[in-house]
């Protein structure tokens, strides 16, 4: 799938980012694009584990 071509400058709406069909990870904040950083998602992940592990110890 072809990149859009989106101004980071632009405000936009929670409308906008509904049309914009790609697999790229974006958040709007404020109306401005934010993207997901590699690390954000990493940790996002194994703050996930952790958390599951940390149950797990508990219902033990």
């Amino acid at each position: 799938m072809a990149p859009l071509n989106l101004d980071l400058n632009k405000r936009y709406t929670y409308a906008d980012y509904l049309t914009w069909a790609d697999d790229v990870r974006r958040e709007l904040f404020d109306g401005f694009i934010k993207f997901y950083s590699p690390i954000f998602l990493l940790f996002a992940t194994f703050r996930s584990w952790m958390t599951g592990v940390a149950w797990a110890h508990l219902i033990w």
